[in-house]
């Protein structure tokens, strides 16, 4: 044990002697997290920013305005001529502009109907459904509602124009005369239509409040619903929504953490040179307990980091570390682990300075991307189950985002610990034959 002591004070001493190393284990990663969060927001829901401009005058231009402002995803900055949004949209200012057409308001009772017109970047015309979408969803309730309205009017229509044209009125008949066929004659069409139009604006006035009242009464609470049902052992109390600080902070923690590797790569391989890692190999010391004491210092500062991470994001950001402080820590210390048991096999088989150095990165880098750590929609599927930074994740944000408790630990922890026996495996049988 002070053999293991001894290695790991030293190590620790030069490790913290090179600032260029604690900087990006300590401080780059709460850097990065500020810098992503600032950009993407705390929210995993996406706002788009675009044009709008209203040249209707009527109530139902101003009702379209109103409910793009109102849209939780569309963010709208209103622009008085066409032209203009145009050429900002065409100068890339923002993707899209939504506009208003003069004769909105006229159109909604015509057959043919409205239209609201998206002019789209044409550099960016691949991502004109989204803006689309979102138009329709904020449109949602006003399409529907025209939809009703022209319905109701074209049925009343129907039918009265059907009791018109069929029904005869009384003293309309002409006396038939012998041997001739007997033919109603009807008023004259403008005549039976200035008579019906009272009662068909009557019918379709009392019907449109009836059908959309049921409209909104469905939309609001229908017959058939829809619910998403958590898991049984988590409450309500103990669940919320991930943002996307619960993805970023544990990601680029363990991103930043694993250029560990690379110091104790670079640590073995210096010895390796100068010849102290053969008078260890010759003395009467376990290789086990050298490889111990070479991962000792550097699985403490990989404990260390994630805590001040951690602490640091709950401080700067707010974040929310879940209830289980026992089920982070299992997380924590099987994370740091697979750390130094990956810096052993590296250290095991790079033959020089720099192929430490260039292996190392590349591993971290790879890792990063293949899982998701470095952010939450970049990973490659079926892949990302094989790097240690998946199961990691997995184990934070069970307690982080999911709610979960030392339960939610178990599973990463188990498979992190699986990983982390293979690999010093692997990097002490390298060392034994060497």
């Amino acid at each position: 044990m002070q053999q293991i002591f001894a290695f790991t004070w030293k190590d620790i001493r030069l490790w913290v002697q090179k600032p260029g190393s604690w900087m990006i284990v300590f401080v780059v990663p709460v850097i990065f997290i500020w810098i992503m969060h600032a950009v993407f927001g705390s929210s995993g829901t996406p706002v788009v920013t675009i044009f709008a401009v209203n040249l209707d005058e009527s109530p139902e231009g101003a009702q379209v305005m109103d409910a793009l402002q109102d849209a939780e995803n569309l963010k709208i900055e209103q622009l008085p001529t066409r032209e203009e949004a145009e050429k900002r949209v065409r100068a890339g200012q923002h993707l899209a502009a939504v506009v208003v057409p003069e004769d909105f308001g006229e159109s909604l009772t015509t057959p043919d109907g409205a239209q609201i017109e998206i002019i789209v970047d044409p550099a960016r015309a691949d991502q004109a459904s989204i803006v689309t979408g979102l138009v329709h969803a904020a449109l949602g309730p006003l399409i529907i509602d025209a939809e009703v309205n022209r319905g109701v009017e074209a049925g009343i229509a129907a039918v009265m124009n059907s009791l018109a044209t069929s029904t005869p009125q009384p003293g309309q008949f002409v006396t038939p005369q012998p041997e001739q066929v007997v033919t109603p004659q009807f008023e004259p069409a403008s005549t039976a239509a200035a008579r019906t139009d009272p009662v068909q604006k009557f019918f379709s006035a009392a019907l449109k409040g009836v059908v959309s009242s049921q409209v909104e009464a469905a939309l609001s609470d229908p017959q058939v619903s829809i619910v998403a049902q958590p898991f049984p052992e988590v409450s309500d109390k103990e669940a919320h929504k991930p943002s996307l600080l619960d993805y970023l902070v544990p990601g680029y923690s363990l991103m930043f953490v694993f250029f560990l590797i690379a110091d104790l790569a670079l640590t073995v391989v210096d010895e390796r040179e100068t010849g102290t890692l053969r008078r260890l190999l010759v003395a009467p010391i376990p290789l086990s307990r050298i490889l111990l004491g070479k991962m000792a210092p550097y699985f403490l500062i990989a404990v260390v980091q994630f805590i001040l991470v951690l602490l640091a994001s709950r401080l700067i950001f707010g974040i929310d570390l879940g209830e289980s402080t026992l089920g982070l820590a299992i997380i924590i210390l099987a994370s740091a682990l697979s750390v130094v048991t990956l810096g052993i096999l590296i250290a095991a088989f790079a033959r020089s300075e720099s192929q430490a150095a260039g292996l190392g990165g590349v591993v971290v880098l790879s890792m990063a991307v293949i899982s998701g750590a470095m952010f939450p929609t970049i990973f490659i599927p079926g892949l990302q189950a094989i790097t240690p930074h998946y199961w990691a994740m997995q184990g934070f944000l069970n307690i982080i985002a999911r709610g979960q408790g030392v339960q939610g630990a178990m599973l990463p922890a188990g498979v992190l610990v699986t990983m982390s026996a293979l690999f010093f495996a692997v990097g002490a049988i390298r060392f034994r034959f060497e």
